[in-house]
């Protein structure tokens, strides 16, 4: 036994945590001597790092039970299934029980969810995100699925819904149906709870304090209560977002131009404003200064769902026909691609061929440089006016100096 302790000690381990191991671990020294080296010695080279194992080791003390052939067996068949390596470590390293689960138990939870709809592609994706998958009984996900169509989801929703959120999964009949009751408190009716879910599964994850918050956040930025909901049923990834990604899309939004209210009014009509990248949407409204349409967003802020490319390819469209666009006609330039292209006899690849955005971006920097030039111009010659008076000055001065002398 002193010898089994000194080898726990050289390989890391703390006397602690020793202590744990052969306390959960009924084998005999001796078994569990050459089991610990061989185990370790086996996921070193398979590519899990010492910390690594000990973690491991300590949160599935059972894993040194097996024998290196047990465990060679077991990691072959992860890489039948499609599994790399590299999954295979990240795996086992958030679930450390993997190794524990006899070949025939995993084949038949994935044979299971074959049965249930899910594709070889799909189950890797899912089981990657979230290897727990694999350590539920089948009947558990058999009933997931069923209280989910209890509660008013079709099976194909189920499926889509579980392939972006499996932590659907590990959830209890209970907490799902508190996460659906705490969306009734604050105020959603189950057809927009459904709506919502379905687009964000994720809130599945969201208890009732979080999403109170951020409603209560939003309404200290100047939105009602009302507005807050009636984003959200649009936009649910609102609830998603950090409280700083939103404070900074708010102060986003007024440093192009806009006064508080009109970013209120512009976001609670486009709530998916939100989900913009901050390039995306500067380049959009910088294009519609520049078209003198500043207050387009304010009017019509989902006009900021078409491609800055399109917008500049039909204004220039327009402008090389005569035609100015301007607040009472520029509808035009987001009326729908059937009806322009039937409309103008021009479909949409020859527009943004003919119309580049990226000329426009181009020609329009190396304008602000050539500003830029003549504003640096115009400072050295007044540099250079400022020089040649000094040095006229100075000539004065010296004849001044030497009359004096004479």
């Amino acid at each position: 036994m002193e010898e089994l302790k000194k080898k726990f000690l050289d390989l890391g381990y703390t006397e602690k945590q020793m202590n744990k191991i052969l306390n959960s671990v009924q084998l005999t020294p001796k078994v569990l001597s050459e089991n610990l080296k061989n185990t370790l010695d086996f996921l070193t080279e398979l590519g899990f790092q010492q910390k690594e194992i000990i973690e491991m080791t300590l949160n599935y003390p059972n894993l040194l039970r097996y024998s290196t052939n047990n465990l060679k067996q077991k990691t072959d068949n992860f890489k039948n299934l499609g599994y790399s390596k590299k999954d295979f470590i990240k795996m086992q390293k958030e679930l450390p029980q993997l190794l524990g689960y006899s070949i025939e138990n995993i084949n038949n939870k994935i044979k299971n969810l074959l049965d249930n709809g899910y594709t070889n592609d799909d189950i890797l994706k899912m089981t990657k995100k979230l290897p727990q998958l694999l350590g539920l009984a089948t009947q558990n996900v058999n009933q997931r699925i069923d209280d989910l169509i209890n509660l008013g989801y079709d099976k194909e929703t189920v499926l889509k819904m579980t392939k972006t959120f499996p932590s659907i999964y590990s959830y209890s009949t209970e907490k799902i149906n508190q996460r659906i009751n705490d969306f009734k408190e604050i105020g959603y009716s189950n057809e927009e709870i459904h709506k919502m879910t379905k687009a964000l599964p994720t809130l599945f994850g969201f208890g009732k304090e979080k999403i109170n918050a951020r409603i209560d956040d939003l309404v200290a930025r100047g939105y009602t209560k009302d507005e807050v909901m009636e984003m959200t049923k649009i936009f649910p990834s609102l609830y998603s977002l950090s409280q700083e990604t939103v404070n900074n899309r708010i102060d986003e939004i007024i440093a192009l131009g806009y006064n508080n209210d009109e970013m209120i009014k512009i976001t609670t009509r486009f709530p998916s404003i939100y989900g913009l990248s901050l390039e995306n949407l500067t380049q959009k409204i910088e294009f519609y200064n520049y078209i003198n349409l500043h207050s387009l967003p304010i009017r019509e802020p989902k006009r900021l769902m078409q491609s800055v490319e399109l917008t500049y390819a039909r204004y220039m469209f327009f402008k090389d026909r005569g035609i100015d666009i301007d607040e009472s006609n520029s509808h035009r330039l987001f009326i729908g691609q059937k009806r322009f292209e039937t409309q103008y006899g021009i479909k949409k690849n020859e527009l943004l061929e003919k119309y580049k955005y990226e000329d426009f971006k181009r020609n329009k920097s190396t304008q602000e440089l050539g500003i830029e030039t003549i504003e640096e111009q115009k400072d050295t010659r007044f540099l250079d006016d400022i020089a040649r008076k000094m040095k006229q000055d100075e000539k004065q001065i010296n004849k001044d100096d030497d009359e004096e002398r004479i």
